[in-house]
């Protein structure tokens, strides 16, 4: 895996972050709107940076007093796909999620994006509901989860 380096994300990786999310989640991407306020929001939004280039991106939610947190995006740039990135912000997340006191971490995937799903399974997160229609363009997703 090349070098990264983890670091919170900033209003000014805005572009570099679009770009991933496009390529990553296409038709169901957030709007600038929708990332410029999870970018100034008090939830944790980290991203991988390679070579001074945002590779990666994380996004982790929680509700106050909740026990469950959730990667609410996780997104790899079509560039640096396939050397671990993934991964690692995945185990980043259950680093947080632990560090937090967080007994669950959940998310929710698109039914036919096998390579997440195995990523998931493969940190042991287990598919607990399927979710109809859940993305535009009538896509089902899956909801899993891992019990920490």
């Amino acid at each position: 895996m090349e070098s990264y380096q983890l670091r919170k994300a900033r209003l000014t990786d805005l572009d570099e972050i679009m770009e991933i999310e496009g390529q990553s989640f296409n038709e169901e991407a957030f709007s600038r709107k929708q990332m410029r306020y999870l970018l100034r929001s008090d939830n944790t939004f980290l991203v991988a940076e390679v070579q001074q280039q945002v590779a990666a991106t994380l996004i982790l939610l929680s509700k106050k007093k909740s026990k469950v947190l959730r990667v609410y995006g996780l997104a790899v740039s079509d560039k640096f796909r396939g050397k671990g990135l993934g991964k690692a912000m995945l185990a980043e997340a259950l680093k947080l999620a632990a560090a937090g006191g967080f007994s669950n971490l959940s998310l929710e995937v698109k039914t036919t994006n096998d390579t997440a799903i195995k990523l998931y399974e493969s940190f042991g997160f287990e598919a607990v509901k399927e979710l109809p229609d859940y993305f535009k363009g009538g896509y089902s997703a899956l909801r899993m989860e891992l019990k920490l």
